[in-house]
């Protein structure tokens, strides 16, 4: 399982001084791992567990998840729109196709039972000849998005670039790069949660580097990779992030009193 935090940044304060300091800004946190299965009908214990871990955090911080399952109230069809069911946060798509996918989507149970799922539209399309990223854009922005990533690495193995990005705010994106195969069978399943809780989000983009042997020439494309079971949250800071917010707001106020205090004195 990968679970992990970077940061971009140290935090020096000098205590009781008037000199400011910069909080630090953590990188979102990743929750990622997979299952090697043969039959879409086998469990999948580690990706279960990471997706527990993913949900427990979400709750620890503060915040509730929503989940879309793609099970029902979407037309069949290119780039579909649907919302969260208990949330106003609506998603639409961009270069997936939702469609029946038997065995392949996801439920909670543990299984591949669910019907219907998001699959790239190179593979439905049958244009291999190119790879497209696919992209899930939410109404708001949020902290947290998870989601099932069936059939990934079942052939050649090749990096994916998981994109977060704030539209409205330039530069905002930040990658999460995870190897996946080569050869983890044709119903290998994962999931993939982040949390940020530095940052909000409105965009997720799922980007394949096909170029496996690194010749100029896409390898993979058609590689069938599927999106099923949705889960977004808004989130609150973790405490030690309040408490930088908090600094920073009151070490100008400490200052100017000193300041008063001497001019005073």
């Amino acid at each position: 399982m990968i679970q992990y935090s970077r940061f971009t940044g140290m935090l020096a304060v000098a205590a009781l001084t008037c000199s400011l300091a910069t909080p630090a800004v953590a990188a979102p946190v990743v929750f990622f791992d997979h299952d090697v299965r043969t039959l879409s009908t086998q469990p999948f214990p580690n990706t279960t567990t990471v997706r527990n871990s993913f949900l427990s955090q979400i709750s620890t911080l503060g915040g509730t998840a929503f989940h879309q399952n793609l099970t029902s109230g979407i037309a069949n069809g290119a780039n579909p729109s649907f919302g969260f069911p208990g949330s106003t946060i609506t998603a639409t798509t961009t270069n997936v196709t939702f469609q029946f996918v038997t065995g392949f989507g996801v439920n909670d149970t543990n299984n591949g039972s669910a019907t219907s799922a998001l699959i790239e539209t190179e593979v439905t399309t049958g244009t291999g000849n190119v790879a497209v990223d696919n992209s899930i854009t939410f109404s708001q922005p949020i902290n947290a998005f998870g989601l099932y990533v069936s059939q990934a690495g079942d052939g050649l193995g090749h990096p994916i670039t998981f994109r977060i990005e704030n539209t409205l705010v330039p530069g905002s994106a930040r990658d999460i790069v995870i190897p996946v195969g080569p050869n983890w069978q044709s119903s290998a399943i994962s999931y993939l949660g982040i949390i940020d809780t530095a940052a909000t989000f409105d965009r997720f983009t799922m980007i394949e580097n096909t170029d496996v042997d690194q010749n100029g020439t896409a390898d993979d494309v058609q590689d069938g990779i599927i999106l099923d079971n949705l889960t977004i949250a808004t989130v609150v800071p973790e405490p030690s992030t309040l408490a930088l917010v908090s600094l920073g707001a009151v070490l100008p106020i400490l200052a100017r009193r000193r300041m008063r205090a001497k001019a005073a004195g």
